[in-house]
């Protein structure tokens, strides 16, 4: 014969729900953190050398490609 679960009572519940909100917080709490740190971080590589280098390169091949896509539709 299957055991069903026993359900605890309203008091545990309670207190597992009040620790459940209290770590949903911590957790949002620490991701506002990453996704500040992530901004930061994201802020600081565009401002670098080698992040100005790839905007750079990244432009050149856009340009490349529209001079090349032009100069087709015109041949």
């Amino acid at each position: 014969m299957i055991e069903q679960p026993k359900i605890p009572d309203a008091e545990t519940r309670a207190r597992h729900i009040a620790k459940l909100k209290e770590i949903c917080q911590r957790w949002d709490v620490l991701i506002a953190d990453l996704d500040k740190l992530n901004a930061k971080l994201e802020e600081d590589y565009q401002n670098s050398p080698l992040g100005i280098l790839h905007r750079q390169r990244a432009e050149r091949l856009a340009l490349q490609q529209q001079e090349s896509k032009s100069s087709a539709g015109l041949t």
